[in-house]
């Protein structure tokens, strides 16, 4: 169960509203993968893998 006390801030985007499918694509399978990679010393398809993908 969610803890609400504890969260600050909740987004909650119907694809297109605020963040198009370009930007979510590039940010989750592009950004975040890039920079695990970097963080983790691993290949970049590597970590693209290990996040999902």
């Amino acid at each position: 169960m969610i803890s609400w006390e504890r969260i600050d801030t909740v987004l909650v985007d119907m694809d297109g509203t605020l963040l198009d499918l370009a930007f979510d694509n590039f940010f989750w399978l592009e950004l975040i993968p890039s920079h695990y990679a970097k963080r983790d010393g691993l290949s970049e398809d590597r970590a693209a893998r290990i996040a999902g993908r």
